[in-house]
């Protein structure tokens, strides 16, 4: 398995900010409900399936390698919080990203 791959780091970050902000924009949660959220869980889960496909064949077609995966992840995850999400679900999220999209061949 190979470390490193020839993407560029700045695009690698740049799309994964970009599948944050998509989900941001779909299925924004809103603030003012606590606890789970019926409605918002489904919308999240139908949009979560898009962005996990196109982070799938963006690993695929970019050939990404360990190091630039992780980095993608990294950078999903902070985006994520960065948008306001509470950390139990941007956790739950990215850990979908990596095992659905950036794992496997």
């Amino acid at each position: 398995m190979k470390l490193f791959s020839f993407t560029s780091g700045k695009v690698v970050d740049a799309y994964a900010r970009q599948l944050a902000q998509d989900f941001f924009k779909s299925c924004a949660r809103p603030m003012a409900t606590s606890g789970k959220d019926k409605v918002f869980e489904k919308k999240a889960d139908q949009v979560l399936l898009s962005i996990y496909a196109r982070a799938k064949a963006f690993r695929m077609e970019r050939r990404l390698w360990v190091f630039n995966r992780a980095r993608f992840a990294k950078s999903f995850q902070d985006e994520m919080f960065k948008l306001g999400y509470e950390a139990d679900l941007v956790k739950r999220v990215t850990k979908a990203l990596v095992t659905s999209a950036l794992l496997g061949k």
